[in-house]
């Protein structure tokens, strides 16, 4: 993706966050699409992702 089209993505993204989770892991189950901690759990758990690599991937970010 060119820098134009990353930037539409992610405004698209933060303009409907639960339409693009669905799209990246449509094997989230519909229960808890509303509550962002348990889609959290449910990817550490379903992708054995780590603390550290969500700290690392954060840490990628500024915070304001």
């Amino acid at each position: 993706m060119n820098p134009i089209q990353k930037a539409n993505s992610l405004f698209q993204a933060m303009r409907n966050p639960q339409q693009f989770v669905r799209q990246a892991f449509p094997d989230i189950p519909n229960e808890i699409m509303g509550d962002p901690n348990q889609i959290l759990q449910y990817l550490q758990q379903t992708r054995n992702i780590s603390n550290e690599q969500i700290q690392n991937l954060m840490n990628q970010f500024p915070h304001f």
